[in-house]
């Protein structure tokens, strides 16, 4: 069970502590996302098939604004490596670093939103 306190006078101060404490759930989960996506990146460059080292190093993720994230590899043949061709087996990278991701967020994001709620 998630308990915190909010004392307020009116429904007013009511309303507005409950708008701030939106607020910082956002911020928190943006914060969560951040890192969870930072080891998503980790894996993704450790799993890589290297040949010049240039689709390793266009991996990266972007924050666009409040809830909304990007993780890509930016090189035009990074696709070809992920899902592979008529010629070539598929060399999942990108797929596990999202799975780690996942699990992640799953496992964890909720405790530190909670704890960093709790907290304030």
């Amino acid at each position: 069970m998630i308990e915190f306190r909010i004392n307020a006078k009116s429904m007013e101060e009511l309303a507005s502590q409950l708008r701030v404490k939106a607020s910082k759930l956002q911020d928190y989960a943006d914060e969560f996302v951040a890192a969870a996506l930072a080891e998503a990146k980790r894996v993704a460059q450790t799993i890589v098939p290297v040949r010049t080292g240039m689709l390793r190093a266009s991996i990266d993720y972007e924050f666009m604004g409040r809830g909304r994230w990007s993780f890509s590899a930016g090189m035009p043949y990074a696709g070809f490596v992920e899902y592979g061709t008529s010629k070539m087996a598929a060399r999942p990278y990108m797929r596990p670093a999202l799975e780690r991701f996942v699990t992640i967020v799953e496992t964890e994001m909720d405790k530190y939103i909670i704890d960093r709620l709790v907290g304030d």
